[in-house]
């Protein structure tokens, strides 16, 4: 029987180790260099051709939660990367081991 805790937590390592940025999360257990780095996206705005709506999407980044020093993303808490910080207004933890951290500019 496949062990699919172990199978999804290699391929978010890999993902971060190919796609992911340094960062450090700075929360109550103190700030700690991400092993996997974060897949940051930073905001943009995107207009629909057809309906001429303009969608706007907020920065965010993905991390390996194991990499917490507590193993919890907080709401509050801070990320640095690209040499900027940003408060963590959001997190949408995956089910397997990754969260999406929703961002704002402090």
């Amino acid at each position: 029987m496949a062990d699919w805790p172990s199978i999804a937590d290699r391929a978010i390592r890999r993902t971060q180790a190919r796609l992911g940025e340094p960062a450090t999360y700075h929360g109550s257990g103190g700030d700690v260099a991400l092993e996997h780095g974060a897949i940051f996206d930073d905001e943009h705005a995107e207009a629909d051709l057809v309906t001429g709506e303009l969608a706007t999407s907020e920065p965010m980044a993905s991390i390996r939660i194991a990499d917490l020093t507590d193993g919890i993303a907080h709401v509050g808490d801070e990320l640095t990367v690209r040499t900027v910080r940003w408060r963590i207004a959001e997190v949408h933890p995956d089910g397997q081991g990754a969260a999406v951290l929703m961002l704002e500019a402090l």
